[in-house]
C-alpha cells in the first residue's frame, strides 16, 4: 500500500486530527513499529485500506501487462494511474 495512504488510517484509527501536526504524530507511530503491521479496527481506517488495494492491484496488474509486452511502466501519480514510460532495450535486444 501507498505510504499516504497507511498514514491517513493510523490517524483515523487513531483518531488523530488531520493536521500537519498529526500528520507527524501518525509518521512517528508508523516509524515505531517493528514488524511493520498494523490492526485497524475503525471502519473509516479500513475503509482506505480497502480502496487502496483495489486501486493499487488495478495499476500493478495494467504495469504488468505493459512489462510483458516489452514496455516499461511507470506511477503516474498517487492514484495507481500507471502510463508507459521510456523504453529500455533488454539485454537480447539489438540496438
Amino acid at each position: 500500500m501507498l505510504s499516504d495512504e497507511l498514514i491517513h488510517a493510523i490517524m483515523l484509527e487513531n483518531r488523530i486530527p488531520l493536521t500537519k501536526e498529526g500528520y507527524d504524530r501518525a509518521i512517528s507511530i508508523a516509524l515505531a513499529s517493528r514488524d511493520h503491521s498494523f490492526r485497524f479496527d475503525q471502519p473509516a481506517a479500513r475503509n482506505v485500506i480497502t480502496a487502496t488495494h483495489g486501486m493499487t492491484d488495478a495499476g500493478l496488474s495494467k504495469a504488468c501487462r505493459m512489462i510483458e509486452q516489452g514496455k516499461s511502466a511507470l506511477w503516474a501519480d498517487m492514484q495507481a494511474r500507471v502510463v508507459e514510460g521510456p523504453h529500455f532495450p533488454r539485454g537480447t535486444e539489438r540496438r
